[in-house]
């Protein structure tokens, strides 16, 4: 799903992710895929989706890798959107 949301192929990768996040049994594993969700929800303009799945991220494992780099990308967004 990662690799997917990373090729620009949002939908599928977004649905693989979330289906994985489902069967996850670890927090971390849950989080990470959460926020892969929430960089695929930020870049099809799903600002409120992107939101929630970072919260969600940060209720699962608040210390995830890939939180900061969440967290870049949509002020990055709101930054650009604000132009």
């Amino acid at each position: 799903g990662t690799v997917l949301v990373e090729l620009g192929q949002l939908g599928e990768g977004i649905a693989l992710l979330k289906k994985s996040m489902s069967l996850h049994a670890d927090k971390q594993g849950k989080a990470a895929n959460a926020c892969h969700i929430a960089i695929g929800e930020l870049r099809r303009g799903e600002q409120e989706a992107a939101h929630t799945y970072l919260a969600s991220a940060k209720t699962l494992d608040p210390k995830c890798l890939l939180i900061p780099d969440v967290e870049a990308q949509m002020e990055t967004k709101t930054i650009d959107q604000g132009r």
